[in-house]
């Protein structure tokens, strides 16, 4: 009995050593697994943010990488760029973006990846402004509101008079496409009225009430 008892107990040991080093060997390569994925990812955001930086200088808007030698990739970068330190250079019409940063083990790394240089002497073009032009408009106020008073937010009015209908005429040199508002103010007539018309350089007539 005490010899199968020892063996019995030899055996537990044996069996926990083993499943001691089973588990410890799933640890490591869940480790390992885990690590693999870390540099998957900063090689992926490393790749991205490179991309990323050539682009906005082919477009010549650089604000990733503007710095020749090694820095953040912006001022106060937020995670995970703040991880990476990267420049840009260029050399024989070609233009290369450098990306290095430092993994779990802290091991350096680097890429770059580089295209030909944009040409970016030719200044944007500007769209101009709006044409400015004249846009005069009439308005005819039925002569029973002939003491109403015309006003117009961009411009100036003038009383022109006459009978049966109170003529106005407004005229305004705002931007062509600004939003024009003629007042009619009945004078405590309750007869006031709004028009919004839009700056066109072109003749324009509105009738009040």
């Amino acid at each position: 009995m005490t010899r199968q008892a020892g063996f019995t107990l030899m055996g537990v040991l044996v069996s926990l050593l083993v499943l001691s080093l089973g588990i410890l060997g799933l640890i490591r390569f869940q480790g390992a697994l885990l690590q693999s994925e870390i540099h998957s990812s900063d090689y992926a955001n490393a790749t991205n943010l490179a991309q990323s930086a050539l682009e906005e200088r082919k477009s010549c808007e650089p604000k990733q990488c503007a710095s020749d030698t090694f820095a953040l990739p912006v001022p106060d970068a937020p995670p995970p760029l703040n991880r990476f330190l990267c420049k840009y250079s260029i050399k024989n019409q070609m233009t290369t973006v450098s990306v290095r940063w430092s993994d779990a083990d802290g091991k350096a790394n680097e890429l770059a990846v580089s295209s030909p240089q944009a040409d970016c002497s030719t200044a944007p073009e500007i769209p101009p402004p709006p044409a400015q032009c004249a846009t005069p408009t009439t308005i005819m106020v039925h002569d029973v509101h002939q003491n109403a008073r015309v006003t117009i937010n961009q411009g100036t009015c003038s009383d022109l008079g006459g009978h049966p209908w109170h003529t106005w005429r407004c005229t305004s040199e705002a931007p062509q496409g600004s939003s024009l508002i003629i007042a009619i103010d009945g004078t405590g007539q309750g007869h006031d009225e709004t028009f919004n018309i839009t700056a066109n350089c072109k003749e324009n007539s509105v009738q009040g009430k």
